[in-house]
């Protein structure tokens, strides 16, 4: 038996830009057994977890802001909406043009690890 396949949706993101229930509609229709989302266009992470789990769609993982800051409780809402617990996140380019700037995004991953363990996520 294939390994379940989930669809990063940010590689159709124009098409959902467009319509994201018939986006998602029509990825279940193809056989996919997952989305991993990437935002949530003309909708919310709680329409969106509702509409997976009409179709079946499992979500293992999701791209959401890190768990810090004023982002902490929105990602952690929506992490707890879509029913997933892998967080999937970075930082850009700026953020590693250094050695000390390296270590402080360790940092900052350190500490996002610790509030998604703290919330049973990783």
């Amino acid at each position: 038996m294939p390994a379940p396949i989930a669809l990063q949706l940010y590689s159709i993101r124009d098409e959902l830009n467009q319509d994201f229930e018939s986006g998602i509609r029509k990825i279940a229709a193809m056989g996919y057994a997952g989305v991993e989302p990437a935002g949530f266009p003309g909708s919310t992470p709680q329409a969106a977890a509702r509409l997976f789990r009409e179709l079946d769609l499992a979500v293992p993982s999701a791209h959401v802001a890190l768990p810090l800051g004023d982002e902490k409780q929105q990602t952690l809402d929506t992490m707890a909406a879509l029913g997933s617990t892998c967080i999937v996140s970075g930082l850009g380019p700026d953020n590693y043009l250094t050695v000390d700037d390296t270590k402080k995004s360790c940092e900052t991953f350190n500490q996002a690890a610790a509030v998604a363990a703290e919330h049973g996520m990783t």
